[in-house]
């Protein structure tokens, strides 16, 4: 599991180059709306952040312990390094998966 979960992370951060950019007008437009509470499931690599509008509290989980390690977390933020549970989710105002279905 390990070695997958190293080459996925690598696959991921070299594609993210490549996706982002088509993606980034339609991510803006949403994750700007975004406020309160936020809960990220599967983060990757953290792009999200260059999205979200400023004092939101987010929390993510990312088992990937690879992709875990790129993220540069804001100040205020939470990661967890495991699977989300889904009991978890009534504290949050939003819920954020993007890459992850």
């Amino acid at each position: 599991m390990r070695l997958r979960q190293y080459l996925f992370a690598r696959l991921l951060a070299r594609a993210s180059r490549i996706h982002e950019p088509l993606v980034a007008a339609r991510k803006a437009a949403l994750l700007r709306q975004v406020s309160g509470q936020v809960l990220e499931i599967g983060p990757g690599t953290g792009v999200n952040f260059a999205y979200y509008p400023p004092g939101i509290a987010w929390t993510g989980y990312e088992p990937n312990p690879f992709l875990a390690r790129q993220i540069s977390l804001p100040e205020g933020a939470t990661l967890h390094e495991r699977p989300f549970v889904e009991g978890e989710a009534q504290r949050y105002d939003w819920a954020v998966a993007t890459l992850v279905l």
